[in-house]
């Protein structure tokens, strides 16, 4: 089926918003061929699955949000639907099982198992503020008309959290706090510091 975008284009918008700014200059990533990594990141979201088939979604956001300047909270507001997804995907096709927790009886895994997975591979670091895996999920609850849970520590808290030193930590803990705030608590959460927003979810 023909692409609905210019591959191309989106691939040149990546590299000048992210691979170059927020990748290259970390030592962790000196080995990595960032054209083959964003050919994955494409076959990723082109790869169709019935349950998780809005994935491809996230690339003509990249390209509304870069090229064509369209509405930008309605964009943002799609990228953290799309996370889950997206993650799960990922998961899906590395051969990850998911396996409900004892006593429940879930069986459709969330974006916490995503996460956990992934720390798995990547074992977080701790420090006198963030002693325990659990602190990066934690909320409080913020009472009020309509109440809502805000995450318990700062983002910038968890700017050391991953292994690997790459500081990325904390934009995972924006995403996965944001995405669920959108989701569950706070609908209007994703409606300011659009850019960042923007930038943090890719």
């Amino acid at each position: 089926m023909q692409s609905s975008y210019n591959w191309l284009e989106i691939k040149e918008v990546l590299k000048e918003n992210f691979v170059d700014v927020d990748f290259t200059h970390h030592t962790t990533f000196s080995s990595v061929d960032f054209d083959k990594a964003l050919e994955i990141f494409k076959y990723l979201l082109d790869n169709k699955m019935p349950e998780l088939d809005k994935n491809i979604e996230v690339i003509t956001v990249i390209k509304r949000f870069f090229v064509d300047e369209e509405n930008k909270k309605e964009l943002v507001r799609q990228l953290a639907l799309n996370l889950e997804s997206f993650l799960r995907k990922i998961l899906i096709l590395l051969g990850k099982t998911y396996t409900p927790p004892p006593n429940k009886n879930d069986d459709t895994p969330a974006l916490k198992w995503c996460f956990d997975e992934f720390f798995k591979d990547y074992p977080p670091n701790f420090n006198t503020t963030i002693t325990k895996k659990g602190d990066f999920f934690k909320t409080n609850t913020i009472s009020g008309a309509l109440p809502k849970k805000e995450p318990s520590y700062n983002h910038t808290d968890f700017n050391n959290f991953l292994s690997d030193n790459t500081g990325f930590g904390q934009y995972l803990h924006f995403a996965y706090h944001k995405r669920n705030a959108h989701i569950h608590t706070n609908p209007e959460i994703l409606q300011t510091h659009i850019s960042n927003f923007f930038t943090n979810y890719l």
